[in-house]
């Protein structure tokens, strides 16, 4: 009975360690998924941020057409005066205005040329980026698509192990269990062979007597991490 329900702790030790490594799985998938999720937004921001770009700078030549259309408008109306102009006085002060709405134009061309370059520049750069985003999101889409029925599986896979925990608990001593189910609950490895006359956790050195302790199936915690010990040639 010793030996058997030594065993039964060791199986019971290797199924939990299976459910660990299998919800280790699930998250580690899990962070993958949250960083394509990042990434995927990231590039979402990159793109609207062109798009931004592009509509401000459309406002701007569209603005500065307006500005420079209105001085048009108004050069030929000044024009218009200039030829019915009645007197000399009349003739200067017109003059005077025609060349003032000539400086604003001139003035305004080169601010207006500079958005033009800019807005033409953004689009190439939209039009560039464009067919990088569209590739970029189809990968990403398909890659948390595939990882998530990763998880899907993975968790079916782990629901269904844990179901045979109670029956792998039956053959556990009551004293055995509770001892383990109270270390478990503080680290993801309550029970660990000696390794060279040592706790492999923590390398503790164990006593010839708590080996011959350990020889007769009686279970030993460790005085230097309190985990609980075995030696392997047991496990047979």
């Amino acid at each position: 009975m010793g030996k058997t329900a030594f065993q039964a702790l060791i199986d019971l030790v290797d199924f939990d360690r299976k459910t660990h490594s299998l919800q280790n799985d699930i998250q580690k998938i899990k962070r993958e998924v949250e960083d394509l999720n990042e990434k995927k937004s990231s590039l979402e921001a990159k793109i609207q941020n062109i798009k931004y770009l592009l509509k401000d700078l459309q406002k701007e030549v569209d603005s500065g057409e307006l500005e420079m259309k209105e001085l048009e408008n108004k050069e030929k109306e000044e024009r218009k005066r200039l030829d019915i102009s009645k007197n000399q006085k009349e003739y200067m002060a017109i003059k005077k205005e025609l060349e003032y709405l000539q400086t604003q134009q001139h003035e305004k061309e080169e601010p207006l040329l500079s958005a033009w370059n800019k807005l033409e520049s953004a689009k190439q750069e939209f039009k560039s980026q464009e067919v990088e985003y569209t590739k970029g999101m189809e990968d990403f889409v398909n890659s948390i698509e595939e990882k998530n029925k990763i998880i899907s599986e993975l968790q079916a896979t782990l629901d269904e192990h844990k179901k045979n925990r109670d029956e792998k608990e039956k053959f556990v001593k009551p004293e055995w269990l509770e001892k383990y189910n109270v270390m478990r609950a503080s680290v993801t490895n309550p029970v660990v062979p000696v390794e060279n006359g040592s706790c492999s956790a923590c390398f503790y050195d164990v006593t010839n007597q708590r080996i011959q302790e350990l020889r007769k199936n009686k279970i030993v915690q460790c005085r230097g991490c309190y985990r609980f010990l075995y030696i392997k040639s047991q496990e047979s």
